[in-house]
């Protein structure tokens, strides 16, 4: 994987872990934001919509591991 989209990764999986980790609704919102942000679509290809159902459903210990599989397809191209 190439530098820029090792990086681009590493912005969205974190984006994801704060979300799964913090428990503020405000600070979901903020992050709900970044998903649907022109930022987000130039980073990556996955649905915003999709991928904050996944995390509303998750296990905040198991949230990771199951959106790291959104990574294996050509989304980051």
């Amino acid at each position: 994987m190439d530098a820029w989209k090792r990086l681009a990764c590493a912005v969205v999986l974190q984006a994801i872990e704060d979300y799964l980790m913090l428990e503020r609704a405000e600070a979901r919102e903020e992050i709900e934001e970044f998903l649907h942000s022109d930022w987000f679509s130039t980073l990556c290809g996955i649905d915003p919509d999709r991928l904050i159902r996944m995390m509303k459903e998750e296990d905040p210990n198991r949230g990771i591991e199951r959106c790291e599989a959104l990574f294996e397809s050509d989304k980051f191209d």
